[in-house]
């Protein structure tokens, strides 16, 4: 399978785990609030699945680029899922138990909705990785246009001539004897 090809097929599948995660999230925040006694206790209810979902669009839209700063974002995110993972658990777990379930289901459901978010974060970071891989290689494979070259060896020399200002630029345009003629410089010399 070709690279492009490939590439799509990545970004597709991407797209596919982040329906599957907003759904988990969904599920998540409906199970949080739905016990909720009143909008406060909802929203504070439904604050950890949104932290977890913004923890993980942090973690795979940024690429890493220095070990210790994707170190300690690893480990933020992970601090941050963890807290979100136990509040949303608990939280669940509470819920599941008020509306009927109970003999030790009501432990177990909440995983259902957790772990599904855990494997498409994960899925996630991995599809993430995939692409940006994928894309380099793209990148670094795309063929050199000489003419490209040339231009950026024009601008380069261009960058170092010594700027000049806009006065000395016209006369030496007049002095020119193509640009001269179309500048008006033989009328000046009729002139004088």
């Amino acid at each position: 399978m070709n690279s492009t090809k490939k590439l799509q097929e990545l970004k597709t599948n991407r797209n596919i785990v982040r329906v599957v995660v907003v759904v988990g999230i969904a599920a998540s925040i409906a199970a949080n609030t739905l016990g909720a006694a009143s909008w406060i206790n909802a929203a504070i209810a439904g604050w950890p699945p949104v932290a977890l979902l913004l923890a993980l669009e942090i973690l795979t839209r940024v690429p890493t680029s220095k070990r210790w700063g994707a170190a300690g974002r690893i480990l933020a995110t992970l601090g941050v899922a963890g807290a979100a993972g136990w509040l949303s658990y608990w939280h669940m777990a509470a819920t599941v138990s008020q509306h009927g379930e109970h003999g030790g289901s009501e432990y177990v459901w909440p995983v259902s909705v957790d772990g599904l978010m855990t494997i498409a974060a994960i899925a996630l970071v991995e599809l993430g990785a995939r692409i940006r891989q994928l894309e380099a290689a793209a990148v670094e494979a795309t063929p050199i246009n000489p003419a490209v070259l040339q231009a950026e060896e024009i601008t380069r020399q261009a960058a170092q001539v010594a700027p000049i200002s806009p006065a000395v630029a016209v006369q030496q345009m007049r002095d020119d004897p193509y640009w001269g003629a179309r500048l008006g410089a033989r009328r000046q010399v009729k002139k004088s």
